[in-house]
């Protein structure tokens, strides 16, 4: 489901704001972007989130782009929330366990539907 920056930045008063806030580390494939990990800190948390092309997942890329997120949160005493894929087993939650992470809870995700009128 596509999204538009209207919808991403919905909660929020300003854009800019949540640029402000945020980091992002990559990892490159020549030019193109393999992998990347975003953060959003400054609640009282700092909401992680990462991505790798099919084609490229399994090689540690997102691994080594959440572990400079979190060198970057040390400093800070942000405590690291990483949203994760329900599914027991999972790399994501694989790779969370390898920096110490726990599962504290789940919620349930509601997707926004977008009907033409």
């Amino acid at each position: 489901m596509p999204m538009d920056s209207a919808f991403l930045f919905s909660g929020y008063k300003d854009h800019r704001d949540v640029v402000a806030r945020s980091a992002a580390f990559g990892a490159f494939n020549g030019t193109q972007v393999a992998s990347m990990a975003t953060v959003e800190m400054g609640r009282s948390y700092a909401n992680i989130r990462a991505f790798t092309l099919p084609n490229l997942r399994g090689r540690g890329l997102a691994t080594l782009c959440v572990a400079s997120i979190l060198d970057r949160l040390r400093p800070t005493g942000e405590q690291p929330l990483f949203c994760l894929p329900a599914e027991n087993g999972s790399p994501e939650r694989a790779m969370a366990r390898r920096f110490g992470m726990e599962l504290s809870g789940e919620i349930a995700l509601v997707e926004r539907k977008f009907f033409a009128e």
